[in-house]
Formats: structure tokens, C-alpha cells, sequence
């Protein structure tokens, strides 16, 4: 896929020497399994969604197995995400997949006046086992008044109010400066947290 500032129009006789790739896709997918698909983004490229949400990316990945689960190698970073909408923005996320584990991190989470930042660690068969090895979350405040309003915009879970946690998190840490939720305050908090089962 290619871009250029002034293309009307698609043809396939359409010149690309001049033009600049924002996304290439190789590989063979059959039958539902996916065999050696590269998706490789050269370089920076901002993307826009409806209402003007707009995020940049690059990276590379090489996807093989099942389509709806397959094992991932490569890096992805996500830049400069804005969701004004839901007034949401991130500076920055990287993956990074590898034979060994699996390594995100997010930095610079703001919603609305909470500033959050994470690191996932997992094995590289996640996407498979659906399990976490470790989180760590921290945060200069959370406010679950306004968390709770945003998570209904998540799947919900069908035995209990709230949303669906699509993993289980073998251990985690979260630090928070300064906590709020209805007339509770509290500052300084830390906490060791688990989920199986989405409890």
C-alpha cells in the first residue's frame, strides 16, 4: 500500500517509484492458518479513525498459525495516540514478540486527568494460553469513578456486573500516588494483584 499527496484516483498501472510505502503484507494464508505473513510498516505513519482519532505506527511482524490465534514475532509501536472522544491519549506503546517472551509497555496513559504506565510481560504463547506472567501499573492517580464509566465500553462478563478481563495474570504489581473512588481517598498505595478466571 502507498501513499501520495495529490492521487485522485486508484489504477493499477499507477507509477509507485515516486510514492511512498506505508504498508507492505507477504506470506500465504490458507485454510484459516497463516505461513511466514509479514506485515512490515517501513517507517512513521499516522492513521486516522472516524471523529478525529488518529494514532502514528511502524514495525514489523511475521505471523504463523491459526488465524485467530497465531504465534507473533516482530516489534510494533503505536505513537501519539489521541482519542478525544473518550478523552484518551498515549504517547507511546511498544510490542516486542520474540521466541522467548512476549514485552509491552505503555507510556504516558492519559484518561482525562489519571497519567498511567504499564509493563506486560508474557510467554510467547499467549495469544494460545490466554495468561499473563506479570503486570506492573503505575499510576499519579486513579480514579475509579471514571474508570467504571469507561468500562462499559468493554465486553461484559455474562455471570456478574463489569467488564470481561480476556487474561489471567499470574502476578502483578500497581503503585498509585493518589486513589479516588466515590467519597474514599487514599494516597501511596500499592498493591500485589492476581486474576484466573476474571477473579
Amino acid at each position: 500500500m502507498y501513499s501520495a499527496p495529490d492521487v485522485k484516483k486508484a489504477s493499477l498501472n499507477t507509477d509507485t517509484s515516486s510514492l511512498s510505502k506505508i504498508i507492505s503484507i507477504t506470506g500465504v494464508v490458507a485454510n484459516n492458518q497463516l505461513r511466514n505473513t509479514k506485515i512490515s510498516i517501513p517507517k512513521k505513519t499516522q492513521l486516522k479513525i472516524k471523529n478525529s482519532s488518529s494514532f502514528n505506527t511502524d514495525g514489523e511482524l511475521i505471523l504463523n498459525g491459526n488465524i485467530e490465534k497465531p504465534f507473533v514475532l516482530g516489534v510494533i509501536n503505536l505513537y501519539d495516540i489521541n482519542l478525544p472522544d473518550y478523552k484518551i491519549s498515549l504517547n507511546h506503546a511498544a510490542a516486542n514478540f520474540n521466541n522467548d517472551s512476549f514485552k509491552t509497555s505503555l507510556n504516558g496513559l492519559k484518561i482525562k486527568n489519571m497519567t498511567i504506565n504499564s509493563q506486560i510481560t508474557a510467554a510467547p504463547d499467549f495469544l494460545q494460553t490466554r495468561k499473563i506472567t506479570n503486570v506492573k501499573i503505575s499510576s499519579n492517580m486513579i480514579d475509579m469513578d471514571e474508570l467504571l464509566t469507561l468500562s462499559g465500553l468493554l465486553p461484559q462478563t455474562t455471570y456478574a456486573p463489569g467488564p470481561e478481563c480476556p487474561f489471567d495474570i499470574q502476578t502483578g504489581e500497581i503503585f498509585i500516588k493518589t486513589y479516588k473512588m466515590n467519597k474514599v481517598f487514599a494516597t501511596n498505595v500499592h498493591s500485589n494483584i492476581s486474576i484466573n478466571n476474571n477473579i
